[in-house]
């Protein structure tokens, strides 16, 4: 029997990356001329340099000739760097016939593998945002080869080149691809060069780069105001001491992110939410409306509105005098009328606040008002000196008031028109004198002039409530002014200071008072203090407020309001509460327990001084 080997390689598929290519190797046994039937000869493979051994029959059912293929395998054939590759296979098999041993050597020319094309990118890790051209160059593997360019940047994606030959492209991130990360400041780019030849995909290569997300991307605020009087719709601005707005702050998130807090100040004041009424205005001129808000990312977005406020004060009355005179104003001890001299103010508020002024008058012993509008001074925003003159008994004191008012208030002034000069006066059947005036009531002692007590002018004392009232409280109230600033505030000028009976209490603003402890003076203080964005101090520590004053021997009392609410001085815990007060010449310490960001603390105290 003659026995002889062939081999065959069939390429199955080919790995552009790493450039090989699977390759099936068969081996046949071909015999002739007997029916010997061989089983399990065995034999080996020798392919690119690798033995692969073997065992196998042939000619199984017999015959006189045939073929059979005694072994196969399918191995990964590298190629050359150039691409190139000849495949060198050996067989050898032992048939146990008269043939002996067989062999066949042969080879192969193996498609060539191109190298697949690559790419960089001038890009340097964070330092790239977002909006700015990236720059790509390709190194093409083979002129016969195309090349797409894609990117994945979390859940989007897309597509730079599409089957070029293109070696050079300028591409720019979209601003939208922060949405991908919208608590964080940077985004992570996955690119994809994958080579083609034809339609079939040889393989692919990846960049990694981490962009920027740029300053630009972050929060927008706008801020929208109503005053809620309806000062601005009269007088064109705003009113200091009247006007009070709602504010709405309109933010929103850039690419994505969400707004995590905001803030405003504005006269003074702080606020934490979107939509907020402020206090009363208490500031005139240019003030600016400053708002703030911070998204997801952690950055901030601001906006500001310059709001125009008038000055106002409350109508003023500076001077009200009243003598008696003739018909014609000229002053007369002995005249048959009373001449009401005044100087008043009010707040024009861009010339269209109102401004009116009344006079009120009667005897003293009458229960009933004559009241006299003053039309030629309708209107008039500064009086001064101005002069009224009405019909008065001789032998009659008057009551007068002048009311001054605007669109807001309206003020009042009084005084005495005393009756006609006299030196002295007997009141009907001698049952009453008066000094300085005709006397007018029974059982009594009515005064003309001026008395003086330790320098100090004593005139229309009040009806004391006590029977020991009128050498105490009846003398101190007569001596009380009250504050043309702050009407409704009363002092005492003491040593050429002023001592407050209810002081007006402006924040920062130090007032000494009428109390007395120890012989000493007490003083009144009111701080206001608006807390940061970061809780002070941390909490469960002890924060330190400055009062401004370096002075202090003791501390009377003090209160604390968080907000609008009145707080313990040493309460229990609670998210709200203020443990801990203490007053030093540093300042107001108290225990921060749990008080976040933005809160406002007011502070009132009072004490002595050294």
């Amino acid at each position: 029997m003659a026995v002889t080997l062939s081999m065959s390689a069939t390429e199955q598929g080919k790995n552009y990356t790493e450039k090989y290519t699977e390759v099936l190797i068969e081996v046949t046994a071909h015999w002739t001329g007997g029916s010997y039937n061989w089983n399990q000869a065995s034999g080996w493979l020798n392919a690119d340099g690798t033995k692969y051994y073997f065992s196998s029959s042939f000619n199984d059912n017999s015959t006189t000739s045939g073929s059979k293929v005694i072994y196969s395998r399918t191995i990964k054939v590298y190629h050359d760097d150039d691409g190139e590759k000849t495949l060198v296979c050996q067989a050898s098999y032992t048939t146990g016939t008269s043939s002996g041993t067989v062999t066949d050597v042969d080879s192969w020319e193996l498609t060539p593998i191109p190298d697949l094309s690559t790419f960089t990118c001038t890009c340097t890790n964070s330092s790239y945002p977002l909006g700015t051209a990236l720059s790509f160059s390709v190194t093409r593997g083979d002129t016969t080869l195309t090349h797409s360019l894609t990117y994945v940047c979390g859940s989007t994606s897309g597509t730079i080149l599409s089957k070029s030959t293109t070696t050079s492209k300028s591409w720019t991130p979209p601003l939208t691809l922060a949405k991908q990360n919208t608590t964080g400041t940077t985004v992570p780019i996955t690119f994809t060069l994958t080579t083609y030849k034809g339609d079939v995909v040889l393989g692919s290569v990846t960049l990694e780069k981490t962009l920027s997300i740029p300053d630009s991307v972050k929060p927008t605020v706008s801020i929208s105001v109503t005053d809620q009087t309806g000062c601005y719709s009269k007088y064109g601005k705003y009113v200091q001491g009247q006007s009070y707005l709602k504010v709405t702050l309109t933010a929103s998130g850039s690419q994505g992110s969400e707004i995590t807090k905001y803030s405003a100040d504005f006269d003074g004041y702080g606020y934490v939410v979107d939509i907020f009424t402020t206090e009363v205005i208490k500031s005139s001129g240019s003030l600016v409306l400053k708002a703030t808000v911070k998204d997801s990312r952690g950055r901030t977005g601001t906006a500001s509105k310059t709001l125009a406020v008038l000055e106002y004060a409350l109508p003023k009355i500076s001077d009200l005098t009243i003598r008696r005179c003739d018909s014609n104003g000229t002053a007369n001890s002995s005249g048959t009328y009373l001449s009401v001299t005044f100087s008043a103010s009010v707040s024009p508020l861009n010339s269209k606040n109102s401004a009116k002024y009344t006079l009120k008058y009667k005897k003293k012993t009458a229960t009933a008002y004559s009241t006299k509008t003053l039309t030629a001074l309708a209107g008039t925003y500064q009086a001064t000196n101005a002069s009224v003159v009405f019909a008065a008994d001789t032998s009659s004191s008057y009551d007068v008031t002048l009311t001054v008012t605007d669109d807001f208030k309206a003020v009042d002034k009084s005084n005495d028109g005393s009756s006609i000069k006299k030196l002295w006066s007997a009141f009907k059947k001698g049952l009453g004198f008066a000094f300085g005036k005709v006397a007018e009531k029974e059982g009594a002692l009515d005064m003309g002039f001026y008395i003086y007590m330790n320098g100090n002018r004593i005139t229309a004392l009040p009806e004391p409530t006590d029977a020991t009232d009128a050498a105490t409280k009846g003398y101190v109230d007569a001596l009380a002014v009250e504050d043309t600033d702050n009407p409704g505030c009363f002092y005492h000028m003491v040593d050429g200071e002023k001592e407050w009976i209810n002081p007006p209490l402006y924040a920062g603003t130090e007032y000494r008072t009428t109390e007395r402890f120890d012989g000493k003076p007490v003083y009144s203080k009111y701080i206001y203090y608006k807390g940061t964005e970061d809780v002070e101090g941390g909490v469960g520590t002890i924060y330190t407020i400055p009062h401004g004053v370096s002075d202090i021997y003791q501390l009377r009392s003090i209160e604390v309001q968080l907000g609008k609410y009145m707080l313990p001085l040493m309460s229990g815990y609670s998210s709200i509460s203020v443990n801990y007060v203490d007053a030093t010449d540093v300042g107001i310490q108290y225990y921060n327990y749990d008080i976040h960001a933005g809160y406002v603390l007011r502070i009132f105290m009072r004490y002595i001084k050294k």
